[in-house]
């Protein structure tokens, strides 16, 4: 399996990655989607509108 890169589910333009994790009872994945920024001007106001300034 191409670990980190596998795809299970949901839309084909929404960029994600998967965590697999060995568990007891079986294999689980975890699939977490990656939100990307229009551009780089864009993440510095971000960062400070959360930074609370």
């Amino acid at each position: 399996m191409n670990e980190g890169k596998r795809r299970i589910a949901g839309p084909s333009d929404v960029p994600c990655i998967v965590i697999p994790i060995k568990t007891d009872c079986g294999d689980l994945f975890i699939e977490v989607a990656i939100q990307e920024r229009e551009n780089s001007e864009g993440a510095a106001q971000a960062s400070t509108r959360s930074a609370g300034n």
